[in-house]
């Protein structure tokens, strides 16, 4: 991960809200991708898939086949969405934010099948900070929102070949 920043609970509340209506995922040819772990079951995916402008890509437990008992009570599931537009956006981080951990990723739009492909076979390995440091084709840049923090709330962002996200941006010290 390249830098990290931390968030007092009022600066992370902010950020929650402006995420949710942040139009930069769609510009300039970008496509979203959210990779979301932990603490819920398979519901908050069914609840989502029914918007048009989200596609689940892959969803599953993220256990170890020999560890998947254990998911049950943990609830150790999560999945990765394709997100294609703000009503999408805001269902998502509406539905899915309050899951243990979400990478947000940006993409090239014309990369967008092979990215999706790539993130389909590797389902639950997939990680998007591996994806952009690796400089796979296509990943402009990432992520990550720790929801389950207590005190000051981590996030965490790496830039590929693309720009970072104005919000991560807004929020780093000078």
């Amino acid at each position: 991960m390249d830098k990290a920043l931390l968030l007092a609970e009022a600066e992370y509340d902010a950020f929650k809200s402006a995420l949710s209506r942040c139009s930069w995922f769609f510009e300039n040819g970008r496509t979203l991708f959210v990779l979301a772990l932990g603490s819920h079951r398979s519901g908050a995916f069914d609840a989502i898939s029914r918007n048009s402008q989200i596609s689940i890509v892959w969803r599953g437990s993220y256990l170890p086949l020999w560890a998947r008992p254990i998911g049950f009570i943990s609830a150790a599931y999560g999945g990765i969405v394709q997100v294609s537009g703000m009503e999408g956006l805001e269902i998502v981080v509406d539905n899915l934010l309050c899951m243990a951990c979400l990478q947000f990723m940006s993409v090239r739009s014309e990369c967008t099948e092979s990215v999706s492909g790539l993130l389909r076979e590797l389902g639950r390995h997939a990680n998007a900070f591996d994806l952009t440091e690796s400089q796979t084709l296509g990943v402009l840049s990432a992520f990550w929102v720790d929801d389950d923090s207590i005190g000051d709330y981590r996030l965490g962002y790496c830039q590929g070949e693309g720009p970072v996200c104005p919000l991560i941006l807004e929020r780093k010290p000078a």
